[in-house]
Parts: structure tokens; sequence; C-alpha cells
């Protein structure tokens, strides 16, 4: 055999010999889960092949909020018409203005103001002028108003992968987990929501997709304020970090998974950051 076939045929066995070190040295490094998860990857994704596999823990914030919630009634003649008026009217009137309109007597109408200026469905300004909140315009639209606020404590707990809030009635269990915090790789702390930016219309969005009841029948209840009562606890969860290698691309595509469950946002940000196969080793 001539020496240049002998070199082709030793160079052959060195490349069979490196990837096949390389492949046992990857699959050691994937316990029993990890290899569950992989062929699940894999057969997704065809024209991939999975080269790193890392579990990371990261923190959900659980905090303490209140929340008051008002039962609903249907608006009177007499309510509607003030609401009406403080919508309509250019400039709104007052109170003496509205009796007259009205043929009541002012104290009649005063009562029925104080109660609408006490459960925030209108204000009245220094001018005496009766103006509509902000609920009170809302209430106006629906036909109802809102009675005065029972209130109630139940847990807003921020999830940073997906920047998503959920409100749950009872604590989740804290636990801490011994893995390498995601954190370190990509700052969560930024994803987070802010719970002040929350507006009443969708923390009751929220409560009703979280299936947390706040009352036997939601369509008579409301929420309209939700204020923070305590500081936010850490709870750890993991997720799965998969390094894929797409064979024809030549390139590298990161997913964050929890079993079949992908993590697409965080996934997508990951996957376009340079250098992130470096630091999940």
């Amino acid at each position: 055999m001539s020496n240049a076939k002998e070199k082709k045929i030793n160079s052959k066995k060195s490349e069979s010999s490196e990837s096949s070190e390389i492949q046992v040295s990857i699959d050691k490094s994937f316990n029993k889960r990890f290899n569950k998860l992989i062929k699940i990857v894999e057969k997704e994704n065809p024209d991939t092949s999975v080269i790193l596999a890392r579990e990371f823990r990261y923190p959900l914030r659980q905090t303490p909020v209140e929340i008051a919630i008002s039962e609903t009634r249907k608006l009177n003649l007499l309510e509607e018409f003030i609401l009406r008026a403080g919508t309509e009217f250019n400039p709104p009137p007052t109170v003496k203005e509205l009796s007259k309109v009205l043929g009541l007597d002012t104290v009649f109408v005063q009562n029925t103001i104080t109660n609408l200026v006490n459960s925030n469905h209108i204000k009245i300004d220094d001018s005496k002028l009766i103006n509509l909140t902000p609920q009170g315009k809302e209430c106006y639209q629906k036909g109802i108003i809102l009675e005065t606020p029972e209130h109630q404590t139940i847990y807003a707990i921020t999830e940073p992968l997906e920047k998503k809030i959920s409100f749950y009635s009872q604590t989740l269990e804290i636990e801490t987990l011994d893995l390498p915090n995601l954190d370190d790789i990509i700052p969560l702390q930024r994803r987070i929501p802010k719970l002040s930016n929350l507006k009443v219309n969708k923390v009751q969005d929220i409560i009703r997709e979280s299936e947390l009841e706040i009352s036997e029948n939601e369509d008579e209840k409301m929420v309209t304020h939700m204020k923070v009562t305590g500081k936010s606890q850490a709870l750890w969860k993991s997720v799965s970090v998969l390094v894929l290698k797409h064979q024809t691309l030549d390139k590298y595509i990161i997913q964050v998974r929890r079993d079949k469950y992908i993590f697409q946002k965080i996934s997508d940000l990951l996957t376009a950051m340079e250098n992130i196969v470096d630091s999940l080793r």
C-alpha cells in the first residue's frame, strides 16, 4: 500500500475516532432524564442534533397584594341621569342646577351624589361641578354601579421567562434548588413585569385567566383597586437548556424547555445572542 493511501486511511480513522470521542463525551453529560428529552427534541427537529444539555434554576417572584372587589347592580334612573349629565353637559352641572332640571328636592339629589362620590363614580371640583371619574365613565357605559368594596389578599406570581403575571389565592411552596442560575447567563430581573404598571381591568382579566374565583358569580363583581402589601419572595423553578446544531445550515438553536413545553420568547432571545454556546458550557 502506498504512503499516500496509508495517510488517507489513517486520517479517516483519526476523524472517526475523534468524532466518536466527542459523541461519548457529550452522551456522558446527559442523565437519563435528558436522554428522554433529547429523543423528543430531535424527533421534533429532524435536521438537528442536541450537542449540549444543562439544567438551570431561575426565580419567579411571589408578592402578596390586596385587591378591592365591589358588587355591581344596575343604575337607577336618578343615578343614570346624574352620570349622563356629568358626561354630556358642557360645562357639567352643579347640584342646584341638576335639581332644578329634574324638579327634585336638592337634598334628595345631594344624597345620591354623595353616595356616588363615596363610591368613586363622580367627583365635585372646586366650582361644585359634577365630573365623572374613570370608574364612573366605565360604569355609566355598562349601566352599572359598584357597591362598597370588599378587600381580599391574593398572591401575584411574576414569571420572567414569559414576562407573565398570574394570581393565586394561596402562597406557593418555596424551595431551593442546587443548580446554576440562569440569571448569570441572561439578566432575568429586567424581564419581571412590574405590578405597579397593572391597570385594574387587566388585573381582573388575569384573575379570570388564572382561574382564581373572586366570587360565586364573577359577572356580578369587579376589581376596583390593587396594591402591594408585602415583600416579594423568590420561587425557584428548574428548566432545561438545550443547544441544537443544525446539520445543514451550520447554526445553533437554543431551546429553553420544561419537558415538552418550550419557553419560546426566551429561547429566541438566547439563540440570537453571540457566544451564548460558550456561556452555557
